[in-house]
């Protein structure tokens, strides 16, 4: 999944930061690699008529890929916040678990989640 991958090499990139076996040339490439993400991901969102944790990864991706290629949420990404907030209440029923009754996703659904809570707390 394209938003997953997106926040993988964006923590890599956290942890790899001060390398000194990494060029500038590698890091050009990992730079525009996340640039090709957003793109992807601002036109291929997995929207459904269902509660579905593939849009909640794609636009956790996104908001991942706008802090690290803006280091600020836009104003109006705070609307999104909203909307991303509200997605993820249908995503959890009332008494904790998640929509798919799987343990895997339920899993899923709770560690993104928290990505989202660590990000804009």
């Amino acid at each position: 999944e394209v938003a997953i991958r997106a926040i993988n090499i964006i923590w890599s990139m956290t942890l790899l930061k001060n390398d000194p076996s990494l060029n500038i040339f590698v890091w050009q490439v990992i730079v525009c690699s996340l640039e090709d993400h957003r793109h992807f991901l601002e036109h291929n969102l997995e929207t459904s008529d269902r509660p579905n944790n593939h849009l909640l990864a794609d636009l956790l991706g996104l908001a991942y890929l706008e802090l690290f290629f803006t280091s600020d949420i836009k104003k109006d990404y705070q609307t999104q916040l909203h909307d991303i907030a509200q997605k993820f209440n249908k995503q959890i029923a009332d008494d904790g678990t998640s929509y798919e009754g799987s343990t895997a996703y339920h899993r899923l659904v709770y560690e993104m989640l928290t990505h989202l809570r660590a990000l804009f707390d």
